[in-house]
């Protein structure tokens, strides 16, 4: 018997996808591979193709794959055999699409997937390879998914899955960055923000958020974020700034200089985000308002008032005014009141962390305010004055001041149900030896002080002898919150370039 005639339903598909390669049509060979159980469900033809395929030995499959598609390409005949002998054979395409075939039928979808992408990848690393950009980024995107979701069904939390599925796409993704194509055409680069975009998806559910910096940084050395505007769909450009500003976001946890950045990305991701994907732009929005709330950009009414941000503005609004103000127990008792959904959100540890200063800096103003409103004031007809001196903050006011307000927060908190939540390190809290009865000093004024003068939130120096803070006449020596992350951030940026050169 004839191998036509044995399989005529395999050779009609060889030769189609023979016709799609030859005619360099990489869409329409995408579309010739199916991927999802539910796709091959629906399609008459493939659904006969796999029942044809079943009795066939591996080796005869092989055979006509080779006949047909020759050796001049082997890798992209290999991943064809892969698709008829393997995947279309052993994926259980109803116990999936049918829910019936349970985690097993899953598992092994999702390995044969990993197997099949694999494949996908070695021929997309040949010279031909850009004929399979769309069906790597489809094969990419439908392997996260599955993985992701294998995972959540087993609550494994080493979550194989996920890792393997990783490890898989980030090798496409390289090969995707090592394209040599010049000119106007970005060649496999084309799929490189989508893959990137998979790895920050996969990296984020596995808490592997320190693997993120290599890809951003693999990004810029191939010149290809400037290009996002023009030569990538607004999609992927919106994705790409969320995930970079959820990484800047993350880096502030330990430099507040990465505020102001995560602040930048957020916003131009939120500002892509169509106003029909409103679950898109919440999500967003979630991060975006913690941002601008740490860089002294307090959020609107308009925003707040948007669909996406229904319930954002109980949460955000009210430690916005407590950060402003310098009142830090009543601070506390709102981040007590959400901290399950910040926890949730990844937002707690930062909000605390991050405020830590803004409290500070609140608290010096409000010091120095009392002071001067109690200060005598000059008379401007008396000649014989000297000069008015600068303004000053008493460092004995502020040490009065704070000490009575830890000891307020300390009997707040000891009483305040679910204090638990506050293991963490309260900024107003002095953890002290017994014999201190845990009161602050003057010498950590000064060290308040200084990390507010490093950070460029207060313009002076510390006179020690007369235990005061000689502050700048203009603004009184308080800076915006703004101006001086932007500040800060610009002199990170100086020394991160002094550090490439060096």
């Amino acid at each position: 018997m004839a191998p036509s005639s044995q399989s005529p339903l395999l050779t009609d598909f060889l030769t189609t996808v023979n016709h799609a390669r030859a005619n360099n049509d990489p869409q329409f060979l995408c579309n010739c591979l199916l991927l999802t159980p539910h796709s091959i469900l629906q399609n008459h033809l493939m659904l006969s193709l796999r029942s044809e395929l079943v009795p066939l030995t591996p080796a005869y499959i092989e055979n006509q794959c080779y006949e047909i598609l020759g050796e001049e390409w082997v890798s992209f005949t290999d991943m064809v055999i892969g698709y008829c002998a393997a995947y279309l054979r052993e994926v259980d395409v109803e116990g999936v699409a049918m829910g019936s075939g349970g985690v097993p039928a899953m598992d092994t979808w999702c390995s044969e997937l990993s197997t099949l992408m694999g494949q996908i990848s070695s021929a997309f690393s040949s010279a031909q390879g850009i004929l399979l950009l769309p069906l790597v980024k489809t094969a990419a995107t439908i392997l996260s998914t599955v993985a992701i979701k294998i995972d959540q069904i087993t609550n494994n939390p080493r979550q194989p899955a996920a890792n393997d599925a990783s490890r898989i796409v980030l090798r496409a993704f390289n090969i995707a960055l090592g394209d040599r194509t010049t000119g106007n055409n970005l060649g496999k680069k084309e799929a490189a923000f989508h893959l990137a975009n998979i790895l920050f998806k996969l990296y984020f559910k596995l808490d592997q958020i320190r693997l993120c910096p290599t890809i951003h940084t693999n990004l810029l050395q191939s010149s290809l974020p400037p290009l996002l505007p023009t030569h990538f769909p607004k999609s992927q450009h919106c994705t790409y700034t969320y995930y970079l500003g959820r990484h800047h976001l993350n880096l502030s946890l330990t430099s507040p200089s990465s505020l102001l950045p995560a602040f930048t990305a957020l916003s131009t991701s939120y500002s892509l985000c169509p106003s029909l994907c409103p679950s898109q732009r919440r999500l967003i929005l979630t991060y975006l308002l913690p941002s601008a709330i740490l860089i002294g950009k307090p959020p609107t009414q308009y925003l707040y008032s948007r669909p996406e941000a229904a319930g954002l503005y109980e949460i955000f609004h009210p430690i916005t005014i407590h950060l402003r103000s310098g009142n830090f127990i009543d601070f506390r008792s709102e981040m007590r009141r959400s901290a399950s959904w910040l926890r949730q959100k990844g937002l707690y540890l930062l909000l605390w962390r991050c405020s830590e200063e803004l409290l500070w800096r609140s608290l010096c103003r409000m010091t120095f305010t009392l002071g001067n409103e109690l200060r005598a004031p000059v008379n401007p007809f008396n000649k014989g004055l000297a000069k008015t001196p600068p303004p000053q903050l008493n460092l004995y006011s502020l040490l009065h001041l704070a000490n009575f307000l830890s000891t307020r927060a300390h009997d707040v908190l000891q009483h305040a149900p679910g204090a638990v939540l506050f293991s963490e390190h309260d900024p107003f809290i002095p953890t002290r030896d017994a014999h201190e009865e845990g009161e602050y000093t003057l010498d950590d004024m000064e060290g308040v002080v200084l990390d507010l003068l490093d950070q460029g939130m207060i313009k002076g120096y510390i006179a020690r002898q007369q235990k005061v803070v000689v502050l700048k006449r203009e603004g009184n020596g308080f800076v915006g919150v703004e101006e001086a992350r932007r500040w800060k951030a610009s002199i990170g940026a100086r020394e991160g370039e002094g550090a490439e050169e060096g």
